[in-house]
């Protein structure tokens, strides 16, 4: 849990300390299976062309997700260029088959919220995107 905390308030330090590091007591491998962050705030997106508010709650993501939807580019940068996760699978707890945009919170959060940075890195990642999916 404190892994998922980490992620989700951008503490570095921890996350660092607490999987793929040596000593820490979580394999790198977990990662995509962790999740139970309950933040109680939730994700607040409000929709600018239609003054519409989205609340996206924070329960079932895991920490690369919470990483993404946060803003947390250094966290993510650790994830897949220190700790390889980088395939599409390991973004989130869920099945990400056959999904809109719109339930890819990792994506579509920082493309709302206009999390620049964490958009970069996700659209320059060969392994997470096919050609097909990005025409």
């Amino acid at each position: 849990m404190k892994l998922l905390k980490a992620a989700n308030s951008n503490n570095v330090e921890v996350v660092k300390s607490k999987i793929g590091s040596k000593g820490s007591s979580i394999p790198r491998v977990a990662a995509r299976t962790l999740f139970g962050y309950d933040d109680d705030d939730g994700i607040k997106l409000e929709i600018e062309a239609s003054d519409e508010v989205e609340m996206i709650e924070t329960d079932l993501m895991n920490p690369l997700e919470l990483a993404c939807v946060r803003g947390n580019a250094e966290i993510l940068k650790y994830f897949i260029n220190d700790l390889n996760l980088n395939a599409k699978r390991e973004f989130s707890s869920q099945d990400l088959n056959e999904k809109s945009i719109e339930e890819m919170h990792f994506i579509y959060v920082p493309i709302i919220k206009k999390h620049n940075a964490v958009f970069e890195i996700l659209m320059n990642m060969p392994t997470l995107w096919s050609k097909d999916e990005i025409n």
